[in-house]
């Protein structure tokens, strides 16, 4: 946490004014959306499978599955792809290589991240779920 903001947080209770900054879940900052692409390497002509997400204004939007939880997702790592954790569940050792793409902008700041994969399951496992559609 930053140190201004640590030293605001007591103040701010003792004003009472921390109950509109203790909201559970905070949006993403204005201009996050992003355009989020992976496809297979094994040669077979298939779609890529793409998805749009628009994470502000809040609730989430796009053709992504599941927008609020991608953006929650992204929101945590501050629009880093390459930060996403791992979420541990449990693939097959199946060779099925993806690549994956995300683009767009995330509160202004360019985005552009690629990365490999052995599977579409490790690749959704590798990013929290957010490449967990097809």
């Amino acid at each position: 946490m930053r140190r201004w903001l640590t030293a605001l947080v007591p103040t701010a209770a003792a004003l009472g004014l921390l109950v509109p900054l203790a909201s559970p879940a905070q949006a993403a900052p204005p201009d996050s959306e992003l355009v989020l692409l992976w496809s297979r390497y094994n040669g077979v002509d298939e779609p890529h499978h793409i998805a749009t997400l628009s994470c502000f204004p809040d609730p989430a939007t796009g053709q992504h599955p599941d927008p609020v939880a991608a953006c929650a997702a992204l929101d945590a790592v501050d629009g880093q792809p390459s930060m996403l954790p791992d979420d541990a569940r449990e693939c097959t050792d199946e060779f099925d290589p993806v690549g994956i793409l995300v683009i767009g902008t995330w509160g202004g700041a360019e985005v552009f991240y690629t990365e490999d994969f052995g599977n579409p399951c490790e690749a959704a496992r590798g990013t929290a779920g957010v490449f967990d559609y097809a």
